[in-house]
């Protein structure tokens, strides 16, 4: 009787032993999904920042002549600058795709063309937007950045954006956002 009793409790043991490693396996595995889609969310990030500091900060850079920009408003950006540091100004256009590039999600791709190349999708996007602001500080309006010699003003460039992790389980993303104020030299 002693050794069923044993036997009864070293199992009742041993499940409870075994339910609770298996409870812990299972947070970890989640857990773990939680981070990689984090990361992935500022990876996609890390990559467009990197090429929109390297590329605003050098707006109008050995540009002669007043038209340093030529497009400015919410979702585009078109300027010359010699970005590659050859003696020769290049044109630099960041644009935003104007529908969805994923409908599910409703990302938008984020596009960079130099010169006369293809252009290059740098990131997927939730919400991106560059507003603009002038030597005091002043907010610029798009409509009035329709005219060149109100773009000739612009003296700060700010970029917000929000990238979205690549996998989501259902709704749920991870998501980074970015903001961050320019000041090039030369304009």
């Amino acid at each position: 009787m002693n050794t069923i009793i044993d036997l009864i409790g070293s199992m009742f043991i041993e499940t409870t032993i075994i339910l609770i490693i298996t409870n812990l396996n299972i947070q970890m595995m989640i857990a773990t999904q939680e981070q990689i889609k984090s990361n992935g969310s500022q990876y996609l990030a890390l990559g467009m920042t990197s090429t929109m500091e390297f590329d605003l900060y050098k707006v109008g850079y050995r540009v002669s002549g007043t038209e340093k920009i030529t497009t400015a408003d919410s979702t585009s950006f078109k300027f010359y600058a010699d970005i590659d540091n050859n003696s020769s100004v290049d044109s630099v256009y960041y644009y935003l795709s104007s529908r969805p590039f994923n409908t599910s999600t409703g990302e938008y791709a984020l596009y960079r063309k130099v010169n006369t190349e293809n252009p290059m999708i740098i990131s997927y996007t939730k919400e991106f937007k560059f507003t603009y602001f002038d030597s005091l500080g002043t907010k610029l309006t798009y409509t009035s950045l329709a005219a060149p010699a109100k773009r000739n003003e612009i003296a700060t460039i700010n970029v917000t954006s929000i990238t979205r992790s690549e996998a989501g389980l259902g709704s749920d993303y991870q998501s980074t956002e970015w903001t961050k104020k320019f000041r090039p030299k030369n304009l």
